[in-house]
């Protein structure tokens, strides 16, 4: 698959605060806009705006009045443009993205450079983003110890937590309103299922995102947030997933029986199943990850969506269609070719 090389910077900042990534060609704007987000270490709880070449296209979320819905816009229709990305109309960060280059070798969303650690969310601009840094900077500042607590309170912004952070992001690309995975980033995601992790995992059904349960105040989790408060508050929105070795290493020995393959090693952590991966360096493997990731997907009531065109293919949340037998058929029949 085919990505494109963007340098994204964050405008005023010297040293700049800037990342080199790689993100699908057939990703949408709102593709863009998760990456940027977690490339900056954000926490997407601000409006943001995207404005596009001399023309000044905007383009954002559809509540916006006047802006294209960024689901439905590729961004291969304007990857050539200048891009400006505004993000929070109170402190007013502004982006820049420019194309620079394609790649073949990019599955999914990945950090390729960093320089500079972003701002957090709420600082009070560029002007608040320096005094900050000089207050931590100073342990004899007066607001040395508040602040340095007060930060605490947002997730990392290291090399390391936005380079994860960029490859849980289950990018959609522009699915004319539906949502789907493509298999072939489940099998490029391989270390979404090997990262240890405190607590459950789940998916951000909204924002396409692996989450993990935690204590919000008592502690930091590598992946994107999420309480038990969120998920009592809006259940829908956030879909469990279990994800047991046993069963990915029985699908692995059934895969690899389909193709012939002689399975050397029993997966029963990340560390064998990346050693299994660099051992036999074979397709098997990704459709095992594949197929078992679809399993997952399916017990929550998303779907892999495998690019049949020539399907009417039709989003299917089987917690809906449990409920409403009358829905469940209609969406049967219009997915039924025989007639």
């Amino acid at each position: 698959m085919k990505s494109y090389i963007l340098d994204i910077t964050l405008d005023g900042t010297e040293p700049a605060v800037r990342r080199k990534v790689a993100i699908p060609s057939d990703s949408s704007f709102f593709d863009l806009h998760r990456v940027i987000q977690d490339c900056m270490g954000w926490m997407d709880i601000h409006i943001h705006e995207f404005v596009v070449g001399k023309d000044r296209t905007l383009i954002g979320p559809a509540a916006l009045k006047d802006v294209q819905d960024e689901r439905e816009v590729a961004l291969s229709d304007h990857i050539r443009k200048k891009i400006h990305y505004t993000y929070d109309f109170g402190d007013f960060w502004e982006v820049t993205v420019s194309y620079a280059g394609k790649s073949e070798d990019y599955l999914i969303p990945k950090l390729l450079e960093f320089e500079e650690e972003a701002p957090v969310d709420d600082a009070g601009g560029l002007e608040g983003f320096k005094r900050i840094k000089g207050i931590l900077a100073d342990p004899s500042d007066p607001d040395h110890e508040r602040v340095r607590e007060w930060m605490k309170s947002f997730p990392p912004r290291s090399r390391q937590f936005v380079e994860f952070s960029i490859a849980t992001y289950l990018y959609s690309g522009v699915r004319n309103g539906r949502r789907g995975v493509n298999p072939l980033t489940i099998g490029a995601m391989t270390e979404v299922f090997t990262v240890p992790h405190t607590g459950d995992l789940y998916v951000d059904v909204e924002n396409g995102k692996v989450c993990e349960l935690v204590d919000s105040v008592k502690q930091k989790s590598r992946l994107g947030k999420v309480t038990e408060k969120l998920i009592e508050s809006d259940p829908e929105r956030y879909a469990a997933i279990t994800v047991s070795y046993d069963d990915l290493d029985a699908m692995a020995e059934s895969m690899a029986k389909e193709f012939g393959v002689e399975k050397k090693i029993r997966i029963v952590d990340g560390a064998s199943l990346l050693s299994l991966s660099k051992d036999d360096r074979t397709e098997w493997l990704t459709y095992s990850i594949s197929y078992y990731a679809k399993q997952v997907l399916d017990s929550v009531g998303l779907y892999i969506d495998y690019g049949y065109v020539e399907l009417p293919v039709t989003e299917i949340k089987f917690r809906e269609m449990r409920k409403d037998p009358e829905k469940l058929m209609s969406v049967l029949k219009e997915l039924d070719t025989s007639q």
